[in-house]
């Protein structure tokens, strides 16, 4: 949910397929999304491509932008759209 409304995920996930959060439960502390959150400006919730399998955000919480240091340049899936990724990140761009 995004503003209280749902995400359509039609354009990431296999037709009938939705995103759970209660896929962590080996981890010690509780689920991230366990409860309602809200997301903290320059900060990402991270979700796993294995969508239903994946140790991630919903997990541990959300990554501050400070800590992406790559972005995409290669798209694999949906096969329909595999190529180079060339639009510009909305970010700035910074030297190690």
């Amino acid at each position: 949910y995004i503003n209280n409304k749902p995400l359509p995920e039609a354009n990431y996930l296999a037709s009938g397929q939705t995103t759970v959060i209660n896929v962590c439960q080996s981890g010690p502390q509780p689920p991230f999304l366990e409860k309602p959150q809200t997301i903290p400006d320059d900060s990402y919730l991270v979700l796993g491509d294995n969508r239903n399998n994946s140790y991630d955000g919903r997990c541990w919480g959300v990554v501050p932008r400070q800590n992406i240091i790559g972005r995409a340049v290669v798209r694999f899936w949906p096969l329909n759209h595999v190529g180079g990724i060339d639009k510009v990140p909305p970010y700035p761009q910074t030297t190690p």
